[in-house]
């Protein structure tokens, strides 16, 4: 009988390993080693806002006092946006506008979620001068969150102008936030366990491991994770080993940062064989403790990572692996078209058109067979991966149809609310996806936010 209490905690196990895995690995026995649509996608900066004497930069240190402005007083010289079509920066525009156009009382929670929602569409298409505008005007704890996903992007993109420091300033201001202001505390988790990632790019694992300190073990687990892919080869065996003994303990958090590593480390090392199969073996452990979604997930992530590389069999076998596997569970739509629209995506890749086509089609057909079922504000969420999927694919009219779909089932709703969050979602998904709306379904987008109004 295995006797949990003897075990270390979950969220000790998990600070432990983040940034030194001495601590976990001695707890489990081991020896330590050593308004109006906001313009996106210009580079010139918008009229600056009236600021406090707040909107000094924090000291370096990362010592920020709670009191950063909510407006920037210039866009920073050195960011930028790179190219993008003008239909692209419009829908931005538009998606951004609509997701603010929900009063912040008592929708400030839906609201901020959506607008940060539009600065991270604007990351993936680099465009970043324009996330940090949008990201100032978010009147929330998401602010900073937004500005934590600022610095990462810079430091991913090989950036390590002085910028950086500030977002992160920005983002700690957030999250040291009273806690009449912040609530929850898993909020300031969030935040700084982004800024605890973007120090570890930078290197400063000190400072990384004290913005780890205390976090939730959700959070703590998605630091460590991330932290995989910058660690020092030789602690590859002992991380495993936490691994085991995490999952092993039954813990729902420690389970997925188990299989979030694995992800990682299949990727790092993919190229040696001998711990790719071992890292195979580890994801047919731990995934036995986890829901069948995350199974899924992790099946795509690795069949992604075979193609990556270049390694066309592997990916092929784990792809068809993937659809046997999602055979055997009874989904909601809402679920499967993100599963088979990436999926075909990636059968696309292959060059297996028929596959591909096969994967949207069944999604499709479910959604057919279920419409009537799924509430009026989710329809648009099924309908949005399988317009990403069929642009993916080549299928530039069908994408553009179910997009032309997707808004209009998202205007249904008589409440407004849910119209501004699906207006919004849809505008970010066809910029994505660079599916440019014809005359009509763009008039038909600019009538839908002219009517959001009461009732919210």
């Amino acid at each position: 009988m295995l006797h949990i209490e003897r075990m270390p905690t979950p969220t000790a196990m998990l600070r432990g390993f983040v940034l030194s895995s001495c601590l976990a690995l001695v707890a489990c026995g081991a020896e330590p080693s050593s308004s109006g649509a906001t313009p996106i996608g210009s580079t010139r900066a918008s009229a600056p806002e009236a600021q406090s004497a707040a909107s000094a930069t924090p000291p370096a240190s990362g010592g920020a006092a709670h009191g950063a402005p909510n407006s920037v007083s210039t866009v920073e010289p050195a960011l930028s946006n790179a190219p993008l079509e003008p239909f692209q920066a419009e829908l931005l525009g538009i998606a951004f506008d609509a997701a603010s156009a929900q009063p912040a009382q008592p929708h400030l929670k839906s609201r901020s979620l959506a607008q940060e929602k539009v600065v991270a569409t604007c990351l993936e298409l680099k465009q970043t001068q324009s996330a940090s505008v949008l990201a100032d005007k978010i009147d929330n704890w998401r602010r900073g969150s937004a500005y934590a996903d600022l610095a990462l992007h810079c430091l991913e993109s090989g950036d390590r102008g002085p910028h950086i420091q500030r977002f992160l300033d920005l983002a700690l201001a957030e999250a040291e936030a009273p806690e009449s202001e912040i609530g929850q505390s898993w909020r300031r988790d969030r935040i700084k366990a982004k800024i605890a990632q973007a120090k570890l790019v930078l290197g400063e694992t000190e400072l990384a491991a004290m913005y780890s300190q205390g976090l939730e073990p959700a959070e703590a687990g998605r630091v460590a994770a991330f932290e995989s892919g910058l660690m020092p080869e030789e602690r590859f065996e002992g991380l495993l080993s936490v691994l085991d003994h995490g999952v092993q303990a039954g813990n729902f958090d420690v389970t997925l940062y188990a299989l979030e590593t694995v992800k990682q480390l299949y990727r790092r090392f993919y190229a040696d064989a001998e711990r790719r199969e071992l890292l195979e073996q580890k994801l047919e452990s731990y995934w036995k403790k986890a829901p069948f979604a995350l199974r899924i997930d992790a099946l795509l992530a690795f069949a992604e990572t075979s193609l990556d590389h270049g390694d066309t069999e592997r990916g092929r076998a784990t792809l068809n692996r993937t659809l046997e596997t999602a055979a055997q569970a009874v989904w909601r739509a809402a679920d499967y078209a993100p599963v088979m629209s990436r999926a075909a995506k990636n059968f696309h890749r292959l060059g297996d058109s028929s596959s591909a086509a096969r994967c949207l089609s069944d999604a499709f057909e479910k959604y057919e067979s279920e419409r009537e079922q799924i509430w009026n504000f989710e329809r648009a969420t099924v309908l949005r991966p399988l317009a990403e999927g069929q642009a993916a694919v080549g299928d530039r009219s069908g994408a553009l149809a179910t997009y032309r779909r997707a808004i209009e089932e998202g205007a249904e709703n008589p409440n407004a609310r849910p119209r501004a969050e699906d207006l919004a979602a849809t505008c970010c998904s066809m910029a994505r996806a660079a599916v440019e709306p014809d005359a009509e379904l763009f008039a038909r987008i600019r009538e839908i936010r002219t009517g959001l109004v009461d009732p919210w």
